[in-house]
């Protein structure tokens, strides 16, 4: 099979964010984060796709061992809310945003632009609350946990000292003050790359498979850290990493005693996904086995209960990305590989592929959506995928596809931003149900705008 290096945009953007899966009380869907687990202007488009003009989207197709998908239908559910608005002189780019379905009907929605973080809560009716902005070095993770909604970030001492951080906002609480944890408080620097989740109710109960940077010889190392406890757990997996891709941490997931850690992305089509699977006693994380070879990027992973967990793979092959997924029982954490799980789907071209996000969980749905169509940091089309995910004798396969999701909000805007996130507190992919789409268009300020929309999904 011929690999070619890819665009470094198009891999930056796709395996930019990790997943966001693992939080303690697996309840609010994250998206990159999954209830059981643990990133609309609508268009006239016509047979789907929109939600002005025509506004519902169908799409089927089969997947491995599941035979052929009922088609999926999503309508716009009331209209499509401006939650921000950029105004005056000054330039504001969204880096960032996740979208976290509340009780009730309403969302809230975590935006983080360079080096502050700001949540915006949005009522069943539209109304649209601001928070005030919470500043960081650098944000890292991002994911709910338990009734609460997390991110980790490095942030300064105040004397200039990069320290490793936990803000955590209650669900119901004001989103203006986070309870905040220092775990770390000295990193080398500000250059980390970090996953974590929560074990338990308090802000420092976390662990975090944390990428460290040498400066000195621009290598890099990977640990596994548990804190919140008496005696802090740190496990070497990498040491000398040549690059922050082969260091990226992807995904973790701990069955009894074990834990089994992915790391490493296959930026340019040179590198792959490595797992190591190790005990909380371990200096080490041991001698790492591959998911699937070069070209190869686990995507995300989850717990899905009954002794099971969830999977997504990327496969780089020629000019397209193949995606695979399934439901796996927690005995193969530590051997299965690419080919064990079907192809479910594959992009025409890369161009097809979305890239505002790597394609994650929630529950047993897995999204990939965002910007396709790419061309100066913008794109020109917004395009949705989503899939039932099944043990690999059930239903497995893609419930929609739909290339132009939504439309421009805007006609004068210059594309869609980078910044977009899909999420549900239902079975959606299942027997149906609301998904929150929050994505953010380029104004001709160039700065986003930041839109909202719900949608009911119903089986056909």
């Amino acid at each position: 099979m011929t690999r070619r290096a890819l665009p470094l945009l198009t891999l930056g953007l796709l395996l930019g964010s990790c997943s966001l899966i693992n939080g303690y009380d697996d309840v609010a869907g994250a998206g990159g984060s999954a209830s059981t687990s643990s990133s609309t202007g609508i268009g006239t488009s016509s047979g789907g796709g929109g939600t002005g003009g025509d506004t519902s989207t169908t799409s089927s197709s089969t997947g491995g061992g599941g035979g052929a998908a009922p088609t999926l239908s999503c309508e716009l559910e009331g209209s499509v809310v401006t939650v921000f608005m950029p105004t005056g002189g000054t330039t504001s780019r969204i880096d960032a945003v996740r979208v976290f379905p509340q009780n009730g009907g309403d969302d809230r929605l975590v935006v983080v632009r360079s080096s502050a973080l700001q949540m915006y809560d949005v009522s069943e009716a539209g109304t649209v609350t601001p928070g005030a902005a919470t500043s960081a070095m650098r944000f890292l993770d991002i994911r709910p946990s338990g009734p609460a909604i997390s991110a980790l970030a490095v942030t300064d001492s105040g004397g200039g000292q990069a320290q490793l951080s936990v803000f955590r906002w209650l669900d119901n609480d004001n989103i203006q003050n986070p309870a905040i944890a220092t775990l770390l408080a000295e990193l080398s620097n500000d250059n980390q790359r970090a996953i974590f989740r929560h074990r338990g109710p308090l802000a420092d109960d976390v662990d975090v498979l944390l990428t460290s940077e040498d400066p000195d010889n621009q290598l890099f190392d990977v640990y596994f850290r548990r804190f919140g406890i008496d005696t802090p757990l740190q496990v070497l997996l990498v040491q000398d990493g040549e690059s922050p891709e082969e260091a990226e941490p992807r995904a973790f997931l701990q069955t009894e005693a074990t834990i089994h850690a992915f790391v490493g992305s296959p930026m340019a089509n040179l590198g792959e996904t490595v797992r190591f699977s190790f005990g909380e006693s371990d200096a080490t994380g041991g001698s790492p086995n591959s998911v699937g070879g070069p070209g190869t990027f686990l995507s995300d992973l989850a717990p899905s209960g009954a002794g099971q967990f969830n999977v997504v793979i990327g496969e780089f092959a020629d000019t397209t990305l193949i995606l695979r997924q399934g439901k796996l029982p927690n005995a193969q954490l530590p051997s299965f590989e690419r080919d064990d799980l079907p192809a479910v789907h594959t992009f025409a071209s890369l161009d097809d592929v979305p890239m505002s996000n790597p394609p994650y969980l929630v529950n047993d749905t897995m999204f990939t959506a965002g910007i396709t169509d790419i061309s100066g940091g913008v794109g020109a089309a917004w395009s949705m995928l989503l899939g039932k995910v099944g043990a690999l004798s059930d239903l497995n396969a893609v419930r929609l596809y739909e290339p132009a999701f939504l439309a421009l909000q805007d006609v004068a805007h210059t594309g869609f931003g980078s910044s977009a996130h899909v999420n549900t507190r239902d079975a959606v992919s299942g027997v149906g149900g609301r998904m929150s789409v929050a994505w953010t268009e380029r104004t001709t300020g160039d700065s986003d705008a930041l839109y909202l929309a719900r949608f009911d999904c119903t089986n056909d």
